[in-house]
């Protein structure tokens, strides 16, 4: 069974995140490759230490 019997385009799903109101969506990166995102909140203590790693400042 390949992913496309799983795979809903354009759904979001809550959650993905226990410090802000994040939510998980799928993308295709390149034709065949999905890629699960998780898009926090921007005041969220998580994805701010994610960016400052990052950005070599952790």
């Amino acid at each position: 069974m390949s992913g496309e019997a799983f795979y809903k385009p354009h759904v979001r799903v809550m959650g993905g995140c226990g410090d802000c109101n994040a939510v998980q969506e799928m993308r295709e990166a390149e034709p065949g490759v999905w890629v699960l995102e998780v898009r926090h909140d921007p005041t969220c203590p998580t994805y701010r230490r994610i960016v400052a790693r990052r950005n070599g400042v952790a």
